[in-house]
């Protein structure tokens, strides 16, 4: 405590965190600790070890007595890991279920800033966090927003700019959802492995007319993709198949929409002289073709 300021009571809200481990026990165990230090913390965290195979859950057990080790013998990717801890959350009556990635350090007043939000209004299904780059001095996003003609996607602070776009979500990174508007549209989609999931569910909620809203005073720090660094070819191919999922299941014009991610991915592949990323795309959409009898 500071000299000179009151102590502060914390008190632990009617929510569950979920986080996903998978071969970052280390990384996973700081999160954890990060949401101990909430000046509102959750009732529950709720940890998911997405199939590691490692020593992952033995760590976990061992330094996080008093969490709920969840765990899962296959890694089915990133919404199929939510979706098992989601699940956990709401058989225990939470009100909240804040999705936070275990490379997402919230600062210590973030949870009670993200329910502030969440009670200031019945209509919002999703609240969003200012994400901040790793060093803390840069607030970058609390969502995206995306161009219906161009498909380029950009990163926003505005939950104006979401609520008046077409198509836009709350980043995954951290997701504060209310599980009356889960009970109502579902959890993630499991054919996402990773990428995009986010997008999806925040399109159904809109769909489902609840909002989404940003905190701006809920900070978070983010080391985005710590998890598939070291599996560059395996990434790009998530980014399509995601890509392609979304597009089939939301995008107003299918097949302009397919069209663009194949070429977006062969441009960039060219500019950048990915010899390996051109191929990789190359045989992703003649596979693509032949599934669907094109």
């Amino acid at each position: 405590m500071n000299a000179g300021h009151e102590s502060t009571e914390v008190v632990n809200a009617n929510v569950a965190a979920v986080i996903v481990n998978w071969r970052q026990s280390q990384r996973t165990i700081e999160a954890v600790h990060a949401l101990a230090r909430q000046t509102v913390r959750p009732a529950v965290v709720v940890v998911v070890d997405n199939g590691s195979g490692d020593d992952s859950v033995n760590q976990l057990r061992a330094a996080l007595p008093s969490a709920l080790i969840v765990v899962r013998d296959t890694n089915g990717g990133f919404g199929a890991g939510c979706n098992v801890g989601i699940e956990r959350a709401m058989s225990m009556g939470v009100d909240f279920v804040w999705l936070i990635n275990n490379d997402a350090m919230p600062e210590e007043h973030c949870l009670e800033h993200l329910l502030a939000r969440a009670n200031s209004d019945p209509e919002i299904g999703v609240v969003g966090a200012c994400i901040r780059e790793p060093k803390g001095t840069i607030v970058d996003h609390a969502g995206c927003v995306m161009s219906p003609f161009s498909f380029n996607c950009r990163y926003t602070l505005s939950e104006t700019e979401i609520a008046g776009s077409r198509y836009a979500w709350i980043t995954g990174a951290s997701m504060l959802l209310t599980t009356s508007a889960l009970k109502t549209v579902g959890l993630f989609d499991i054919g996402y492995f990773m990428y995009w999931e986010d997008a999806d569910l925040c399109h159904r909620l809109r769909c489902a007319g609840f909002k989404m809203a940003i905190s701006e005073q809920a900070l978070v720090r983010h080391e985005a993709g710590t998890s598939s660094n070291d599996m560059r070819l395996s990434r790009y191919q998530w980014h399509i198949d995601s890509q392609l999922r979304w597009i089939i299941h939301n995008y107003s014009n299918t097949v302009y929409g397919l069209f663009l991610v194949y070429f977006r991915h062969f441009i960039k592949s060219i500019i950048s002289c990915d010899g390996a990323r051109f191929v990789m795309t190359a045989k992703s959409l003649k596979k693509f073709i032949a599934l669907n009898k094109f």
